[in-house]
């Protein structure tokens, strides 16, 4: 649309990539995660995707006590025998 000039991609990319650096912490899925993703996956009643059941199994077997979501299948799918129960929607979404 005109509003950016060549270099903004290249600066906005890079301010992405420090952010992530130091605020983040990136989590690669180990064989664990898979057999996990899998179990849950197999719950076809609440409509989990399989990156999402990836995303939950990820965080459930590194000992996260939330995972904050707007995905309202997501919300639902945590709540499935295994996960903790303190998982679901962020405060006040509902689901």
């Amino acid at each position: 649309m005109g509003g950016l000039d060549a270099a903004a991609p290249r600066v906005a990319g890079s301010r992405f990539e420090t952010m992530v650096e130091v605020s983040f912490v990136v989590l690669l899925p180990n064989r664990d995660d898979f057999d996990r993703a899998w179990g849950w996956f197999g719950h076809f009643e609440t409509g989990l995707r399989a990156a999402d059941a990836q995303r939950l199994a990820i965080t459930g077997n590194r000992g996260a006590n939330a995972v904050h979501s707007l995905d309202k299948k997501m919300i639902v799918a945590s709540k499935v025998p295994g996960f903790s129960s303190s998982m679901g929607a962020l405060p006040g979404y509902g689901g």
